[in-house]
């Protein structure tokens, strides 16, 4: 693991003791956090109202969801060019043409928005990425599939984060706790 990797797993399991320890009116140093077989964060030894954790890693970028109500998955990727064969194994075909229509600078962002939705779709769903991302149409407008609904922002550091989430509630965006962190250096 490279030292920027092994920084962002660092913080950002800090992140998710620090706010499930702040939910559950706990000291962090009792929370204890494993890994499911698919990669999944999770708190081991959960009260009666279980927590649903995600975290993300982007070069130095960390981002974490904590939800209340349901499954949640948060991707963070910073704003940059890409390669076609990049492109396409994200994208679907009627993705592909949206992109193509719009202007250099806004294909840049909204790929990385379109990648993150994927991304944090695939996370809360507990599946993961398990082979091309262009095998998932989401289209660039859309902000829910089936129960999962998402929230994308744009940070002020040029960088996306998506935070999806299964709740049929409305409000859900005020019951998730999402940070963004960069790791400190050594």
């Amino acid at each position: 693991m490279s030292g920027v990797r092994l920084a962002g797993f660092v913080s950002g399991r800090r992140m998710l003791r620090e706010t499930c320890a702040e939910l559950r009116d706990v000291a962090p140093e009792s929370i204890d956090i494993g890994v499911e077989p698919s990669g999944r964060p999770f708190v081991r030894n959960q009260a009666a109202r279980p927590l649903h954790l995600s975290v993300s890693y982007s070069g130095e970028l960390v981002a974490i969801a904590v939800s209340l109500v349901g499954p949640v998955g948060i991707d963070v990727e910073g704003v940059r060019r890409v390669s076609e064969g990049v492109r396409r194994w994200t994208c679907s075909e009627r993705e592909m043409l949206v992109l193509a229509g719009l202007a250099e600078v806004e294909q840049e962002s909204e790929f990385i928005r379109l990648w993150t939705m994927k991304e944090a779709y695939l996370k809360e769903s507990g599946r993961g990425i398990r082979g091309r991302l262009s095998r998932l149409h989401l289209g660039l407008s859309a902000s829910r599939a089936g129960p999962t609904q998402w929230r994308s922002i744009r940070t002020d550091n040029s960088a996306w984060i998506t935070v999806a989430l299964r709740s049929t509630e409305r409000q859900w965006a005020r019951k998730i706790d999402y940070r963004l962190d960069t790791p400190l250096p050594n």
